[in-house]
């Protein structure tokens, strides 16, 4: 059987934390065996190339060392040598939360970019998960070092980025930095609009039309109403939900997270739900005060849009 997900991870001379961060994936996956991990190693670190590694995991040894600016070339060997049907970026500083993760994962259909829930880096798609056949169709991952926010604009760009119930930690080592101002010329700006492009013609259809947007204001208690609602949903996979929560988003953040629902929630500092309802992503919208919310309530939205 073919993997469910190929995890991409490149990695210098930091065997004890590559260790730790591919166990932890491992430990935490429900079917171990359809994890495919990739280790990218450059020919001087002799630390990473002679760390054992689990028996679902293979080993690329760059013909040089490329470094940090141009990770972009690590990230694409890897992509073309992955065989899952999902492909993950990941680092050896990460730390998978989620027990079950590839269970979320595999529950997922559609051509977007899924976006799991990073506690540490608000905001940003750190570690984003992408169907295989997108780098296989614009050639790469990524032109630029900068391979997450490559792969995010260019699902920005078609409409293909939604969150993913997927909670990932990430304890950054530290080390070298990049300069964004190439990533941002005009260059590497065409270069991803035609990625997007590329994108956009291959998936025509809609991804998101059985997807239903709930928007909410802050008001009682959110863990419990959005948990209520995914436990009567027909197919809580394809819900999300956006909260107007105004001065108090810091504060219903955390409680959303320590319930475990950050992974498909967003969280806006708006005041009104009027405000938050052009970030839905969903064929349909619907306000909390507006939902029946029986079994397969979910359901019967999608009948009537």
């Amino acid at each position: 059987m073919a993997p469910l997900v190929s995890v991409l991870c490149p990695s210098r001379g930091r065997p004890a934390a590559l260790e730790r961060s591919l166990a932890g994936l491992l430990d935490l996956a429900t079917a171990p065996a359809l994890v495919e991990i990739l280790i990218a190693a450059d020919p001087d670190d002799g630390a990473t190339l002679a760390l054992p590694l689990p028996w679902q995991a293979s080993r690329w040894m760059a013909p040089e060392r490329y470094g940090y600016g141009r990770l972009n070339e690590y990230y694409n060997a890897l992509a073309r040598r992955a065989t899952g049907r999902w492909q993950m970026l990941w680092n050896d500083d990460a730390a998978m939360v989620t027990p079950g993760w590839d269970d979320v994962l595999a529950e997922r259909t559609g051509d977007v970019l899924l976006w799991p829930y990073v506690p540490e880096e608000e905001g940003m798609n750190c570690f984003p998960i992408w169907p295989a056949s997108w780098p296989k169709l614009m050639g790469h991952v990524s032109l630029d070092t900068f391979n997450d926010r490559w792969m995010i604009d260019v699902a920005e760009r078609t409409g293909r980025h939604c969150h993913v119930e997927i909670v990932i930690s990430h304890q950054r080592a530290g080390g070298q930095s990049a300069d964004l101002a190439t990533f941002y010329q005009g260059p590497m700006v065409r270069a991803r609009e035609a990625d997007a492009q590329v994108i956009a013609a291959a998936f025509p259809d809609a991804w998101n039309k059985d997807l239903v947007s709930v928007l909410l204001p802050c008001d009682g208690p959110l863990p419990q109403v959005i948990q209520g609602l995914c436990d009567k949903a027909a197919r809580p996979g394809d819900l999300e939900f956006l909260v107007a929560a105004g001065d108090a988003h810091c504060e219903v953040r955390r409680a959303l997270a320590d319930a475990g629902l950050m992974g498909r929630t967003e969280v806006h500092a708006s005041h009104t739900i009027e405000s938050i309802a052009p970030h839905a992503h969903g064929g349909h919208v619907v306000r909390r005060d507006a939902i029946v919310a029986g079994p397969g309530w979910d359901d019967t939205i999608r009948g009537h849009g």
